[in-house]
């Protein structure tokens, strides 16, 4: 009996053996079949990268000198395009060169700071590979010199780009030093130019400063912008610059300047060497700046709009506005609807007016509204009354803001709707 059971037990062994090797090759056979049809898919909708065509460098974007001082790493861009594609581009590469022997090497990358997180790289494959590089692991030396960079460009089947070339410059360098500002407290919307100006140093000559700028930074929000470039090239009636190639940088500053600004703001200011380095220490110059509110010119609306009997009947208004710091402190002129029977149209959302120069389009009338001029100050709309619209008087309250957020208004006006 013991026997007996043994032999079964083997039986049964022996049979589920047989059918967990029939459960592999009928597994293995689908797996198979399964890889076929997704490589026959894969021949349809993704043809095979073409092979013997090579990548191109097209721009090399760099620094052309290179302080040895610098506390901050220099990026190199190097813009490569490819036949088959950007996806084709496997990597880019360098090395240094100090006469003819290489000196460094390492790699670019277009990832999008994912993979590498220092490299700088912006927008993963957009063919711009990029990496940055402190002085210091190139050079070794305090004396610096004049080194070639090469680079090549590699794609996925191991072809290659020619080797393009790039002389960098290593010194010795120190930032630029602003000295002293000159600049008003405040700036008053009836005064149509003020200048402001810095002094500037540098340790290799006041013709190695290549720019000189100034942000202004809202003190409640801490918002920063760029505003403009000061000058230092003696053109007194564009920029207030009095004498070319001094120390002295200037901006003459108009109405404009305060554009979507009102209160105080810091004005901060930079000097950038031919190295690429700014001052260290940023001056700031608290500034009040003051903003007027827009203007109501013209408004252009028709007494009365005759209701049509079929399809519809179409008038422009249009309102003029002036602001002091120009039209494009104009944030928006817009308004709301009251309809005969006191009501709001438009469920009380107001209605824009549009200064976009673009010619009437019944399919699209809030944009395309038929506005003769684009940035004339005479802000569009297409009134359109249809053969069902509600006879009586409708009553308009007209708006201005500005970029400040100067609000004016409302301007009202009164359309009377009337058989055809």
């Amino acid at each position: 009996m013991k026997i007996y059971r043994e032999r079964d037990t083997m039986v049964i062994y022996h049979i589920a053996a047989v059918k967990l090797r029939y459960i592999s090759v009928i597994t293995y056979v689908i797996a198979i079949s399964f890889t076929l049809f997704m490589n026959s898919c894969n021949e349809d909708t993704n043809p095979p990268l073409g092979t013997g065509e090579n990548p191109s460098i097209i721009e090399i974007n760099m620094q052309e000198k290179w302080s040895i001082h610098a506390t901050q790493p220099y990026k190199i861009e190097v813009k490569v395009e490819d036949p088959q594609g950007r996806n084709d581009i496997a990597v880019v590469q360098f090395s240094v060169y100090d006469s003819d022997i290489s000196i460094y090497s390492d790699s670019l990358y277009d990832d999008g700071a994912f993979y590498h997180q220092k490299d700088g790289d912006v927008v993963a494959g957009d063919g711009i590979f990029t990496n940055r590089f402190l002085p210091e692991q190139i050079c070794t030396t305090d004396i610096g010199g004049t080194f070639v960079f090469k680079f090549i460009a590699s794609d996925r089947a191991g072809n290659n780009s020619k080797v393009a070339e790039k002389v960098i410059v290593f010194s010795a360098n120190y930032a630029p030093h602003i000295l002293h500002i000159s600049a008003p407290d405040s700036h008053p919307w009836s005064i149509s130019q003020v200048v402001v100006q810095i002094a500037v140093a540098d340790s290799n000559g006041i013709d190695d400063v290549v720019h000189a700028f100034f942000e202004s930074k809202e003190i409640t929000s801490g918002l920063t912008k760029f505003e403009e470039f000061l000058y230092n090239d003696g053109d007194l009636d564009t920029h207030g610059d009095a004498l070319a190639g001094d120390s002295l940088f200037s901006a003459k500053l108009d109405s404009t300047f305060g554009v979507a600004k009102k209160g105080a703001y810091d004005l901060l200011f930079f000097a950038q060497d031919s190295y690429g380095e700014k001052n260290i220490l940023v001056p700031s110059h608290r500034i009040t700046v003051e903003n007027a509110a827009p203007l109501f010119k013209s408004i252009n609306v028709p007494s009365s709009i005759h209701r049509p009997e079929t399809d519809y009947n179409r008038v422009l208004m249009s309102v003029e506005v002036a602001d002091a710091q120009g039209l494009a402190d104009i944030d928006s002129v817009y308004f709301y609807s009251l309809r005969p029977d006191s009501t709001w149209a438009n469920n009380g959302i107001p209605l824009l007016l549009v200064d976009n120069g673009l010619q009437f389009d019944p399919g699209n009338p809030i944009i395309e509204t038929g506005d003769e001029e684009a940035g004339d100050g005479k802000y569009s709309f297409s009134l359109i009354v249809e053969s069902d619209f509600e006879l009586g008087t409708y009553t308009f309250f007209i708006y201005i803001r500005d970029k400040a957020g100067n609000l004016v208004g409302p301007q009202s006006r009164q359309i009377t709707i009337i058989e055809a």
